[in-house]
């Protein structure tokens, strides 16, 4: 009769049922070492070569998409010059020449020829007013203090729509001193006389 200790163990020497293969070392023979380094340098290169890849296709199409709008900026520039040169060849447009006119009509030389003569002083006498096309005023009169005539010249500067005095001649007489002023204004005049 066999005793327990003569039964055999199913598991073999191994009593815990673990798999022994999985817990010793593995040692590698050198064709084995060589084949998984070939497979690494070739999973690497194939990762360099699809990185490569794609950043080429990407500058390339950045390439291509600055290409193009370059071309429709040259394109539209070509156009804005097509169409300048257009207008020029056709004159000045009627648009401009009519707010032109507009602009024109709407300068009152009543109301400023009268603002001049408000501000002229006693002692100065103004005689005569005319006005041309490019709006400039020319004035004459006679003067009878100088002090008043120089008075007049400060006041006449400061009068908004007057640019400048591009001319003050005073002129002495038997019957005493004439002047003549011309002054630019900023709007354009209709040839207007005036004669006091």
């Amino acid at each position: 009769m066999a005793r327990a200790g003569d039964l055999p163990n199913p598991l073999g020497d191994n009593v815990l049922g673990l798999d022994l293969d999985l817990l010793r070392p593995k040692v590698l023979s050198d064709t084995e070492k060589s084949r998984r380094r070939q497979w690494l340098r070739r999973i690497v290169w194939a990762c360099l070569a699809v990185f490569v890849w794609s950043a080429s296709l990407y500058l390339m199409s950045n390439v291509n998409n600055i290409s193009l709008e370059l071309q429709s900026r040259r394109l539209e520039k070509e156009a804005l010059s097509a169409k300048i040169a257009t207008l020029k060849s056709s004159g000045e447009p009627s648009e401009i020449q009519k707010a032109r006119e507009d602009l024109h009509d709407q300068v009152d030389w009543a109301t400023r020829l009268s603002e001049i003569n408000r501000i002229v002083p006693e002692g100065c006498k103004v005689t005569q007013i005319s006005v041309k096309k490019d709006g400039t005023v020319e004035l004459g009169g006679e003067v009878s203090d100088l002090n008043a005539y120089g008075l007049f010249l400060d006041s006449l500067r400061r009068v908004g729509f007057i640019r400048e005095i591009t001319s003050a001649s005073l002129l002495g007489s038997d019957r005493g001193f004439s002047f003549k002023i011309v002054a630019p204004t900023n709007g354009e005049g209709g040839a207007q006389d005036s004669t006091r």
